[in-house]
């Protein structure tokens, strides 16, 4: 499979939902790598999930170590596999 840009016109109904679709993607991947980095700075200052556990009020620092572990494991999942494949050649 060749890794070349296939690039997407706008000039139909299907190409325009496409390109949108694909932009939107592109969007929320950034957003979940924000979070991520957000909850990366909120356990970084010492205080692990106590604070994380507070902003984002879980009942336990369980749940909040739950909640970090499935936006990580997200994150992973979105910037490697068929989605990066994806944006990588229509992104």
């Amino acid at each position: 499979m060749a890794d070349n840009h296939i690039e997407i016109s706008t000039a139909t109904r299907l190409a325009a939902k496409t390109r949108n679709n694909i932009d939107q993607l592109r969007s929320l991947i950034d957003a979940i790598q924000a979070l991520k980095a957000t909850f990366d700075e909120i356990i970084d200052n010492g205080t692990a999930f106590v604070a994380l556990k507070t902003k984002l009020g879980t009942a336990d620092n369980g749940e909040a170590q739950k909640v970090y572990n499935l936006i990580t494991e997200a994150n992973v999942d979105l910037h490697n596999g068929p989605i990066a494949r994806l944006l990588a050649r229509l992104g």
